[in-house]
């Protein structure tokens, strides 16, 4: 005979520590007679508490069966509740607990499980257990005689804590793993794969699929190798995906920590079928709630760029994107397809990387990305696995390097490895239990922790982090990551901001492991602790990020206090090396544009043309300094909702992570953010065709907080020579350019030449001199040695050339990524009298599929 596992559950809310402080016996089957006893102080009550109440108290109880549909169902219940049947029916003796103690309560249930709600159900006609059915698990409701006080779950049962009440189930069957296997799923061919769990100290696993029909059975039991539990399946029918997960000492249900793909049964159904078309429907026989995916014979993605190689780390300049806000449709979160029709936009722009934030799989669905739970998937709400890797292929088409945002400081309760040793087991709100592999029990750091802090410390921890970065480098070509809260990569107690010497050792052994596998890897750490341990660091060629919000935010708003620019250049810290990223916004900070509509001083505060040119003076300080710039989405076009605004009110938000910001490609058509934009298209090219220039000349600069109000840079290198000035004051005043006499000037906004004599510039305006008449060339897709000027004129009202041979096919593209017209070029040429005035790029297609990219301003 069979014997099976049993659960208990008590539907309280509870502390997470204990709601049962005895059972005998300890592991019981359902042929058993159990006792059962409840402290009601672990408890809080949905209705009145019963702490300290006198009685009687009364259990309302169920019985979730193999049998059970949907794994959470009822199949046999006891006591009705008060206000659906006359007393004689919910109290009675059957279910009254007795008191044993001062909040102790016991319940009896004998003579055994089964036989229990056979002989006291109410239910017509009693239910009839099979001969082959499992009993899983019991479920409690404790209340007094009427029901008005209870401890009825106030949220979701599956966050109660369930403890395992089994007989002893002898370990499995000893046997080697297959050579060469590795964690998680291992695909031999077309039909046959190897799962492998790592899983110290448990006791026994079972496969979970459909192919055990979501039932235990041995033959799905795991073969036990050490820590290790492993299955190999044959026969699997190719393309096929399976869905599937472990059960792990008949308590645990957890998806593969290592799958590339998870389905959750809460939130999957959020998931626009738009971004995910055809996405694998949660299996309804499944009794866990997140489950893994694996799929044999899955088509490998036909890259087109294999050797991707982005620009040195101290040029980039990066664009910090969300998906979620950025191409918004509708009810619908953005997404890659939609992403993807933009990226001709982000290249016009002048940008050479883009850094997604975090797309793991999350906790939820609506977040910014930090609550990670399965490091090794992709987050489905934005596409599929092949949508990421053409979204990252069509950059590197581009010459954008795609840089990605991960969290490897915590991970969040649904996580596998920390349900595998929570305490109690299991648990998606317990703190790991002091026998995890991964995560300390508590965090170290007493000011700044989320979720279960990683153990950097744990050789476990450092194999699975290495783990991690090296999937995603090889199978999504990633060019490098940006670390959130690097401060929190130790063990040393405090807040993080004390020097740190084994935080220190911990980024150095990972970054050097990462730089094994992709020796130029782009490695960025936000970091923000203090200056002599981010110097280490900076010196070990890692770049970190550099927060210059405040006074950028001030210069715009007018504002002399606290203004200084010179944190934006990795001098001031004394640092050798130029790996300060630098920026005035990021996902964190507060918009510039909103802060001064909020903060700035007259005018600036009124006039929307006012901030958005003093928005572009800002921006032509920070990006004109040398060493890595970043700015956040939408700062182009002076991007005013607050960071804290709740969409369609006026009311701002303390969580504003959760809040989603609509995109306006509109802005684009209002003249004055028009403007900025155009500034920031010139000044971002400028920045990327003379990138030798900005990183390698010879860099004077007077920012601080008493160069007030005309601000100057000054850049001297032998292929170009410019001097960039800048009045942050409330008023006009004369400026003194300093250009070398013996030198021919030119203002690069307008292309006229300029004397370089005192003139008046007026406030929050900009001017950049360079010593010779330069033209910022066509951005292209093809190689840089066969790039050349492919239209003329750039600026027109009717016909417009083109330059190069073999042209077959003349698209327009609006500023909002969306393609206008397309002709077939006639005598190479095309016509734009029919476009709107505005700035727009032109794509050519060649007979031999290249494409060339030129701007087009119709006059």
């Amino acid at each position: 005979m069979r014997t099976y596992i049993l659960f208990i559950t008590l539907l309280c809310t509870l502390s997470l520590k204990a709601q049962i402080v005895d059972c005998t016996p300890s592991k019981p089957t359902g042929d058993d007679e159990v006792t059962v006893t409840f402290d009601l102080t672990k408890c809080s009550f949905q209705k009145a508490s019963l702490v300290d109440f006198e009685g009687p108290i009364y259990s309302h109880m169920g019985v979730i069966t193999s049998e059970s549909p949907s794994g959470t169902e009822w199949k046999s219940r006891i006591a009705l509740w008060p206000d659906k049947t006359t007393p004689d029916k919910c109290n009675i003796d059957a279910v009254k607990l007795q008191k044993v103690g001062d909040n102790l309560w016991q319940l009896k249930i004998t003579p055994s499980v089964k036989e229990f709600f056979m002989q006291n159900t109410q239910m017509e006609p009693p239910y009839e257990f099979k001969a082959d059915e499992q009993l899983l698990s019991i479920e409690f409701v404790l209340r007094n005689a009427d029901g008005t006080m209870d401890g009825r779950a106030t949220g979701d049962k599956k966050s109660n804590i369930k403890l395992l009440l089994s007989h002893t189930i002898a370990p499995g069957e000893d046997s080697p793993r297959p050579e060469g296997v590795q964690r998680g799923i291992n695909y031999h061919n077309d039909e046959s794969l190897t799962l492998v769990l790592f899983a110290p100290g448990k006791q026994f696993a079972y496969l979970m699929s459909e192919l055990s029909n979501w039932e235990v059975k041995e033959d799905y039991r795991m073969k036990r190798d050490g820590d290790y539990f492993w299955i190999t399946l044959n026969h699997l029918i190719p393309g096929k995906e399976y869905a599937f997960y472990y059960l792990v000492d008949g308590l645990l249900d957890i998806a593969d920590p290592y799958a590339n793909k998870i389905l959750e049964r809460k939130f999957d159904k959020g998931i626009s079928p738009v971004a995910y078309p055809n996405l694998m429907e949660f299996p309804e026989k499944c009794k866990a709630d997140i489950v893994s995916v694996w799929q044999t014979a899955k088509p490998e993605y036909p890259w087109e760029v294999t050797d991707f190689k982005g620009v040195r780390q101290d040029r980039l300049t990066i664009y910090e994107l969300l998906l979620r806000d950025f191409t918004r449709n509708g009810e619908y979160k953005g997404n890659l397809k939609l992403a993807l029709e933009k990226l001709d936009y982000l290249k016009s722009l002048g940008i050479n990387a883009i850094e997604l934030m975090p797309f793991c799989k999350i906790d939820g669905i609506t977040n910014w990305g930090y609550h990670s739970t399965f490091f090794f998937a992709t987050e489905k709400v934005y596409g599929t696995e092949e949508d990421y890797k053409k979204f990252i292929d069509e950059c590197h088409k581009r010459g954008i390097a795609v840089i990605m945002d991960i969290v490897l400081d915590h991970a969040y309760g649904t996580c596998s490895l920390v349900r595998l040793y929570a305490d109690p087991p299991g648990n998606t709100k317990a703190q790991p239990a002091a026998d995890n592999p991964w995560f300390n029990m508590v965090s170290p750091n007493t000011k700044y922790s989320w979720g279960a802090d990683f153990n950097h410390e744990s050789k476990e921890t450092q194999i699975l982090l290495d783990s991690i970065c090296a999937f995603w480098l090889k199978e999504y070509k990633l060019d490098g990551f940006r670390f959130d809260f690097s401060k929190g990569f130790t063990n040393t107690p405090g807040d993080g901001s004390a020097y740190d010497p084994d935080r220190i050792r911990i980024i150095k052994r990972l970054s050097d492991e990462i730089r094994k596998r992709k020796s130029d890897a782009y490695l960025i750490y936000e970091h923000l602790a203090g200056d002599q341990e981010e110097k280490e660091l900076a010196e070990h060629d890692l770049m970190l990020w550099g927060k210059q919000n405040s006074p950028f935010s001030n210069a715009i708003n007018g504002v002399q206090k606290g203004s200084s620019f010179k944190g934006a250049m990795a001098s001031s810290k004394g640092w050798s090396k130029n790996n300060r990223v630098t920026y005035m916004e990021s996902h964190d900070e507060e918009r510039v544009a909103y802060n001064a509509s909020v903060n700035g001083i007259g005018e600036i505060r009124t006039e929307l043309e006012v901030r958005m040119k003093r928005c572009g003076t800002a921006a032509a300080f920070l990006f004109m300094m040398p060493g890595p710039k970043m700015m956040w989405e939408f700062g182009e076009m002076g991007y005013d909702i607050s960071i804290q605004s709740k969409e369609g009110t006026d009311e701002l938000s303390s969580s504003y992570e959760g809040e989603t910001k609509p995109p306006h490609w509109e802005f684009l058509e209002v003249p004055e953010r028009k403007n900025l934009f155009e500034t920031y298209c010139k000044l971002l090219n400028f920045r990327e065709q003379y990138a030798h220039v900005i990183s390698d000349g010879e860099f004077v600069g007077n920012v601080d907080e008493t160069d007030w109000p005309i601000r100057r840079i000054e850049i001297t290198h032998p292929d170009l020579h410019f001097v960039l000035v800048g009045n942050f004051g409330t008023a006009t005043n004369i400026c003194i350019p300093n250009l070398n006499s013996g030198e021919d000037w030119y203002d690069f906004m307008t292309g006229k030449s300029e004397t370089g004599g005192p003139f008046s510039l007026p406030a929050g305006e900009f001017r950049l001199y360079i010593n010779k008449p330069v033209e910022i060339t066509s951005i292209e897709t093809i190689p840089k040695e066969n790039r050349q000027i492919a239209i003329a004129p750039t600026i027109a009202q009717e016909d417009v050339r083109i330059l190069l041979s073999g042209i077959v096919k003349v698209q327009i593209i609006a500023m909002n990524g969306i393609i206008v017209d397309e002709q077939t070029p006639a005598n190479r040429s095309f016509n734009v009298s029919k476009l709107n005035k505005g700035y727009y790029l032109v794509r050519l297609t060649g007979e031999n599929g290249k494409q060339t990219m030129a701007h087009l301003i119709r006059q």
